[in-house]
């Protein structure tokens, strides 16, 4: 039987924003991540004004820039990618981030590795997830991370969009871990060493 862990931090951020418990979680598994290989992210930022919409693509390039990393930083919608290079352009992090244009599945398949930490964010198809994890699997490093946001109970999906990701990947030795931000549930995917 596969353990699943509340980990007891989670409540720390009671009271915070959606955005600001979502960045601290970000940084906390950044920093528990191999320090090797890059960072990829699906569903890159698409919204100025939500400060959650995407906010990743900001702390992952924080993060490249603060810890010599690279982040691929993958949207099937060109405007959102236009969008983000606009706001890294003006926090001047581009250069830390390569902005990539299609689906997981097809980018992810296309990237050569290795992936130290692993965000999916893109589609709210379950099934989708589960394909980018699969296209992903053979680059991910010993120690890497997986985070699946939106894995509550969503649009009929027991575990959102980790639905079946996250059974494929305990299936295959990994661990999982939710973290809570606000209403929404992120699920940290660790394969055990």
């Amino acid at each position: 039987m596969f353990q699943r862990i509340l980990r007891y931090w989670d409540y720390l951020f009671q009271g915070q924003s959606t955005a600001e418990a979502k960045r601290r979680i970000l940084l906390d598994v950044l920093a528990r991540s191999p320090t090797e290989g890059v960072l990829v992210e699906v569903g890159c930022l698409r919204s100025e004004e939500d400060a959650h919409d995407g906010a990743s693509t900001l702390v992952l390039g924080q993060w490249a820039r603060d810890h010599s990393q690279l982040v691929h930083s993958i949207d099937v919608d060109s405007r959102n990618i236009s969008l983000a290079r606009s706001v890294l352009n003006a926090r001047g992090l581009a250069s830390y981030v390569r902005q990539w244009t299609g689906t997981g599945q097809q980018v992810l398949a296309q990237l050569d590795g290795p992936i130290a930490f692993l965000y999916l964010d893109g589609s709210d198809n379950p099934d989708d997830t589960l394909e980018q994890v699969q296209a992903a699997y053979h680059q991910l490093l010993t120690g890497a991370r997986v985070i699946i946001d939106d894995c509550h109970a969503y649009r009929g999906n027991k575990q959102g969009k980790g639905t079946h990701a996250i059974p494929h990947l305990e299936d295959r030795g990994w661990s999982v871990t939710y973290h809570r931000a606000g209403k929404y549930r992120m699920a940290e995917l660790q394969r055990e060493e």
